[in-house]
């Protein structure tokens, strides 16, 4: 049994503590410390603790700078807060099919997020959306095919919403 607990905290990562960043909301405990030690893990580039905050403070925005700095970490660690502040329910991926498994399933592993891959058939992809998961990867070539599933599963008000590159 886990307790519902009003926390009021500077962000475990000592990174986005001196930026003023808290975690305050009610929570389960578990959750909680949960995400303070994965943060103390994971201890992001200055690149990726800037552009998550930035992406915090939209409504929609976009990271545009260069290949490997760490755009993916960003937008992730950025949902993981908002998660932990109680602002978002799940994440949804949308991304070519090409790195959909090599390069989002990896991350979202390192980073502790269970996601399910919409790469079956949609009775399956019915199915696993009652399954607890926080993330649902799906390319953007399938997206029309899943979009209904989504709607009929999700709050898609309380999703937060990553579309990554389109190139090759």
């Amino acid at each position: 049994v886990f307790d519902d607990t009003i926390v009021d905290v500077p962000h475990p990562n000592p990174l986005f503590a001196d930026m003023g960043v808290k975690v305050s909301q009610t929570v389960r405990s578990d959750k909680l410390s949960h995400f303070a030690d994965h943060m103390r893990q994971f201890a992001p580039f200055s690149q990726q603790a800037i552009g998550a905050m930035f992406i915090l403070n939209q409504k929609r925005c976009g990271l545009f700078y260069d290949m490997r700095a760490g755009k993916s970490h960003s937008s992730l660690l950025a949902y993981q807060i908002a998660k932990a502040q109680g602002k978002v329910d799940h994440l949804i991926i949308v991304c070519p099919k090409t790195i959909l498994d090599v390069v989002w399933e990896p991350i979202c592993n390192q980073q502790h997020v269970d996601a399910y891959a919409m790469v079956n058939g949609a009775a399956e992809d019915e199915i696993a959306m009652d399954q607890g998961y926080d993330a649902f990867l799906i390319s953007f070539s399938s997206l029309w095919r899943r979009f209904g599933i989504l709607e009929r599963h999700l709050d898609l008000s309380r999703c937060f919403i990553i579309l990554d590159e389109t190139s090759k």
